[in-house]
């Protein structure tokens, strides 16, 4: 438990120091997947869309985690797998919204539709962080 703890931990805090550091720059590509044709890529949504791939990715891995160590779980607390039980329609559900916001935002960039995608964002960063919360803290 401690060593995923620790391996999940040294993994974000690696993210996120060498994300900024590894481009110096704030534009993206022309070309790329988030450009509409002929302006600059849209940096705001390519934020976006990356936070709430890490998000579902810190959400899976403690969901992938419990399944894997169910047993042992169990014995600490049968509340560890009843909780992560509960977020993971929830957890579908905020994929499938973001999903669809996506597209809506896709096929018509405007602030409004980045707010909606942020504002589900918001909710599966908060279901990530309640399921990391659910596995028992190391006593060391």
């Amino acid at each position: 438990m401690k060593l995923f703890q620790k391996t999940f931990g040294v993994l974000l805090l690696a993210f996120l120091m060498v994300g900024p550091v590894g481009c110096s720059r704030t534009t993206l590509e022309p070309g790329s997947p988030y450009s509409v044709e002929g302006q600059a890529a849209d940096v705001g949504f390519y934020a976006t869309d990356a936070a709430f791939e890490l998000a579902v990715s810190a959400f899976t891995t403690v969901t992938d985690f419990e399944k894997n160590n169910r047993q042992a779980l169990w014995n600490i607390s049968p509340e560890i797998k009843h909780g992560l039980d509960k977020a993971r329609p929830e957890a579908k559900a905020v994929t499938l919204a973001y999903a669809r916001a996506r597209r809506a935002y896709v096929t018509y960039p405007t602030p409004a539709g980045l707010s909606t995608l942020d504002t589900v964002l918001g909710r599966m960063q908060q279901l990530a962080a309640a399921a990391q919360t659910a596995l028992p803290k190391s006593t060391k």
